[in-house]
């Protein structure tokens, strides 16, 4: 009886720590810049293609649905959180999406984002960000020295790493 009592203590001991451990490390780590820079080059340049494919097929089905959305005649009725999301969309849109237009090389963007983590203050940038970061450079739209402070907490708050 004893021993049953104790297995059972055992086997619910070894669970809740299994548990609690996959939920830390679920929750505390994003990829970001040590990620990017334990890659291979052609690592690197497959997951930008990935990337640029994602975000042009994504643009084009959600383009519609962000111009019905955001209207300017619905702008005037939104909350101040919906004018803060409106704002922050658009202005990635307005610096990004040049760049995404044209034939893009995803080797210089690869070099872009490899240099933008060489910067030991961008590590905890997350990786989306550095992307899109690196491809508004590549086209005269550098971040602010603001714009990067902000992105560097939000990758530590996020875990990024």
């Amino acid at each position: 009886m004893k021993t049953a009592i104790f297995l059972e203590g055992c086997f619910l001991l070894f669970f809740a720590g299994l548990l609690l451990g996959q939920k830390e490390s679920a929750a505390k780590h994003l990829p970001g810049g040590a990620d990017w820079l334990a890659l291979t080059p052609t690592d690197r340049e497959m997951y930008i293609d990935g990337f640029l494919m994602g975000y042009k097929l994504s643009s084009l089905q959600t383009g519609s649905l962000f111009l019905a959305k955001f209207a300017p005649e619905k702008v005037s009725s939104m909350t101040a959180a919906e004018k803060k999301d409106y704002e922050e969309s658009s202005g990635w849109a307005h610096k990004v999406l040049p760049y995404f237009k044209g034939p893009v090389s995803s080797s210089t963007l690869r070099d872009t984002v490899t240099a933008f983590y060489s910067d030991y203050r961008n590590l905890h940038v997350c990786l989306e960000d550095s992307v899109l970061f690196s491809a508004a450079s590549l086209r005269g739209n550098a971040a602010s020295e603001q714009e990067l402070s902000a992105a560097r907490k939000q990758g530590v708050e996020n875990g990024c790493r």
